[in-house]
């Protein structure tokens, strides 16, 4: 028979129960036939260290086994077959899901096209969790359909055939394989009655919500004489309308009862961002104390990442043995990486992987200098469309070295294998990638979870088939998902704590986040499939029982004597309202009334005090929005583009320039950009100008000028983009050649008006790659000036003109660009051309510089000089001799600082 006993009432439960099993014993505590069922893992630890501390030398503990509900039975069946591992379980469903005809898919997604990876790796997870919880209330997929039309609810028979015909083949590849399903080895013996009793004389659990399988099995142990113990925290209810025979809420009894919470108990925060300030500003008017008497309660995940981050950011030591679940983690998300890379090599997916840190982090050792930055170069530089063909055409040794090493991984990922035999392989590569990598804590439990996760596939048997790495890949991601990372290092903080621990701990303080509807009462997701009314009619988890379970926890927690503090948030982050929590709100009257405008009303007291935590955190943050090195900023020289970022931005100027600061705008696109295209237009005129500037007499032929343009064009693309050029980029090289068609035109009629081209990309700058070394501006004790021009024309009569090629998509003139009528000279760049040109004696005159214009629409193509004078130019070099003075002289930082004020 089952026995309840209710414990707890007006104290803790776990310290009484505790002291119960103690005081049962004159001498020695032997509980060693004895089994515990508490519905946490931290439950569990909490228990077994209150019966350490009760049980002192020279008394000897043998304690029990303490389980929860979902391991109850694993503890009582000894299965006939080896159970299938995690990762033979996302094998068979996989599997089970490819095997699904074009109606089942139908039934199951809404279309019967087959399935793309994703889709499958989705469908096969929803399907095992469901599948899951229907055995965790002892029902099959086939019960389904026949419990909903027996309450006459409706339901649709195709999607709940198409369910156990993938459930029959994922239990069929596993038959085949000589493994078993756990749940369904579980269900079996529950009904041939053979479970495991052997050593168990007492089983005492304490739950407010059991599984119905392992309320079935706790009723068949007791029928087969085992003593069952059904502890429930006392609240003072009526035992028989509050609690089932095992302890389980009765929903009718908690859906509506009465929880009696004082006002001053309940604050009420701005935000769901706030909540974790607010529980700090608690702790704080707590005042000095141990830690071990407080918990924070976090009810979800985002509460809980929220807290600790405020904590740490407060200097709030924390301990928290909730962690992220594995496939989140660093190492989770290497193998996430690793997955497209495995499916197609994409240039996309091998940037994201260098990207990862721990790659990045090999990729140094193996002697890859700064890879990012050379991935970045050769992303920029080429667009490229997969790793084999940039291969091909990337042509500087420290690109060719990455990509080298980038292709050692892919060819490790190439081809299929049996299921097993790809374990060594992935095993090895994640080794090989991580071998000298620091790992911290989490990522060394990462990888001991990889490791047993790939030993089980290792132990599959040789003939689970033919798989590609990217499969088996997906397999471990999904193994890693149902895990979780936790951290066991314990500072000894305060302890963050669950919400369905939240009753059992013995602390006198709590505090409570997350007391909005959604969140404490949680709402089940919504599925299609099951609808609300549907789960709750056959057992399944329903809002229902969320409610009453919550209720009940709620008031045993409040009714156990300690000093609870209970945080609900007025709004979302976004600004919507925020229900607050039903069960704040089990009031009449004038007191309903008074507790509603106490949660969502205007509460100045609340809101006062964390805007003075937000405020005095933005001024004590660690995060500064403007960094900058200590020190003098170290600038060398100048570029002749480099002046118009100081005039627009000085703060921006200086990262850009400063030595000190290796900063850098990096966006992977599937196209050119805007100054790709342009770079793309200006490599083709360059190749064309080198040719027309050794002519002796212009080319004014504008059909030869096309032909040769659209030439170049064809021979820049091939050597930068290869023959496998991403669709966009040869999209856009055809609107590059519509322009060049333009251009040859008005080059035509410029050549016919006397004009040549002199040279084309004088470059300034000292490197190899440069024509002539950098100019001293505005004198000695200056900066190296440096720059390229784009192209230099002569005319017997009008001299030397100083030309920029412009490619934007609209056609702003020279000086329109360079002079503001309200804010003077925006730009310096042509106007400094002539100082870099007066260095190798060419002299250009005021009126010889402008833009060649090759903008989208061709009728506004066109050479565009600026009308400036020589009063004009002098000012503008004396602009950027003062600019150069500002950096020279040390006061470059005074005028960020009066900037960014």
């Amino acid at each position: 028979m089952v026995t309840r006993r209710f414990l707890g009432s007006g104290t803790h439960l776990l310290p009484v129960l505790a002291d119960e099993f103690v005081a049962a014993h004159t001498s020695d505590v032997d509980l060693s036939r004895h089994i515990i069922v508490l519905p946490t893992g931290r439950a569990r630890r909490r228990f077994e260290r209150l019966l350490l501390d009760r049980v002192q030398p020279p008394r000897v503990l043998t304690p029990p086994e303490m389980l929860t509900p979902s391991r109850l039975l694993d503890r009582l069946v000894v299965p006939t077959r080896t159970v299938a591992p995690t990762m033979a379980m996302a094998a068979a469903w996989t599997q089970a899901v490819e095997s699904l005809e074009a109606a089942q898919r139908a039934a199951l997604v809404g279309h019967e096209a087959p399935l793309s990876a994703n889709e499958v790796d989705a469908l096969a997870m929803r399907l095992a969790r469901l599948t899951r919880e229907l055995a965790s209330h002892d029902l099959e997929p086939a019960d389904v359909p026949g419990r909903c039309e027996a309450l006459s609810l409706p339901i649709e028979p195709a999607v709940w055939n198409a369910i156990a015909m993938a459930r029959s083949t994922m239990l069929a590849w596993l038959e085949d394989r000589n493994l078993v399903d756990r749940d369904a080895s579980q269900g079996l013996a529950l009904a041939q009655g053979a479970l495991h009793r052997h050593g168990i004389d007492v089983v005492t659990v304490v739950g407010a919500d059991l599984p119905g399988r392992a309320a079935r099995c706790l009723m068949a142990l007791a029928g087969a004489g085992v003593e069952v113990n059904a502890v429930v925290h006392d609240t003072g209810d009526d035992p028989d309308l509050a609690w089932c025979e095992l302890g389980v809420v009765q929903p009718s009894m908690w859906m509506n009862r009465h929880i009696s919470i004082e006002d001053a108990a309940i604050t009420a925060c701005p935000a769901m961002d706030d909540q974790p300030s607010t529980a700090l500003d608690v702790l704080a008017m707590l005042g000095e104390m141990e830690s071990s008497s407080v918990r924070i309660v976090a009810p979800d995940d985002g509460l809980r990442k929220s807290f600790l981050a405020a904590a740490e950011s407060e200097g709030v030591a924390v301990d928290c043995w909730e962690g992220d679940p594995s496939a989140s983690t660093r190492l989770g998300h290497l193998v996430q990486m690793l997955i497209p890379l495995a499916e197609t090599t994409s240039a996309s997916a091998v940037g994201d992987l260098i990207r990862h840190p721990d790659v990045e982090a090999w990729l140094m050792r193996a002697g890859v200098d700064r890879p990012l930055t050379v991935w970045d170069e050769v992303w920029s530089r080429h667009a490229p469309h997969g790793l084999e063909g940039l291969v091909e055409i990337a042509d500087a040794t420290d690109a060719q070295s990455l990509l080298a090493h980038m292709q050692t991984i892919t060819s490790r990922l190439d081809g299929v294998r049996e299921l097993s035999a790809w374990a060594d392989v992935i095993m090895s590569l994640l080794l090989d990638l991580l071998e000298g990598a620091d790992l911290d804590e989490v990522a060394d439990t990462v990888l001991d979870q990889i490791h047993g996760l790939l030993t089980d596939l290792h132990e599959l048997p040789p003939d689970a088939g033919d798989w590609s790495a990217e499969g088996v890949l997906r397999l471990l991601l999904a193994g890693l998902m149902a895990q979780t990372a936790s951290p066991q290092n314990i500072s000894g903080g305060v302890e963050v704590i669950g919400w369905l621990d939240a009753h059992l701990d013995d602390a006198p303080h709590l505090v409570i986040m997350g007391m909005n509807e959604g969140v404490i009462p949680s709402s089940p997701g919504v599925d299609p499939w099951l609808p609300e009314a549907h789960r709750a009619a056959i057992g399944l988890d329903c809002r229902a029982r969320r409610v009453a379970r919550d209720a009940y926890l709620l008031a045993a927690t409040i009714e156990s004597g300690r000093h609870v503090q209970l945080i609900t948030a007025r709004a979302t982050n976004t600004g919507e309202p925020l229900a607050p929590s039903g069960l704040l709100l089990r009031d009449g009257g004038q007191a309903l009334a008074s507790r509603v405008l106490r949660c969502v009303g205007e509460e100045e007291e609340a809101t006062a005090r964390v805007s003075a935590r937000r405020s005095g955190g933005e001024q004590a943050s660690a995060f500064d929005r403007w960094p900058l090195p200590e020190g003098e900023p170290d600038i060398r020289s100048m570029s002749v583009t480099s002046f118009r970022g100081f005039l627009e931005d000085p703060y921006a100027f200086l990262l850009k320039r400063d030595a000190r600061i290796h900063a850098q705008e990096v966006e992977t696109h599937f196209e050119l950009d805007a100054m790709q295209f342009g770079i793309l237009i200006h490599k083709v005129l360059e190749m064309w100008g080198v040719g027309e500037a050794e002519l002796s007499t212009p080319t004014t032929d504008a059909r030869q000028i096309e032909i040769e343009l659209h030439d170049a064009l064809n021979r820049v693309v091939h050597a930068r983009f290869g023959t496998h050029a991403l669709p966009m980029v040869r999209l856009q090289t055809e609107i590059v050649r519509g322009r060049l068609t333009a251009f040859a035109a008005r080059q035509a009629e410029r050549a016919a008006q006397g004009w040549k081209i002199h040279a084309v990309e004088l470059s300034f700058g000292g490197s190899q790659r440069d024509n002539h070394p950098p100019v001293q501006f505005p004198v000695e004790e200056g900066l190296p000036l440096h720059g390229k021009i784009d192209r230099v024309d002569v005319h017997e009569d009008y001299g030397f003109q100083a030309l920029d090629y412009k490619t934007g998509a609209t056609a702003s003139g020279a000086k329109a660009s360079h002079w503001s009528s309200r804010g003077g000279w925006v730009d310096l760049q042509l106007p400094l051309y002539r100082a870099l040109l007066r260095s190798i004696g060419t002299t250009v005159p005021a009126s010889g510089l402008g833009y060649v214009l090759i903008p989208a629409a061709s009728e506004n193509c066109r050479f565009d000089l600026a009308d400036w004078t020589e009063v004009d130019l002098e000012e503008a070099e004396a602009e950027a001799s003062k600019i150069v003075r500002i950096i020279t002289r040390g006061e470059l930082l005074d005028r960020v600082a009066e900037f960014l004020s």
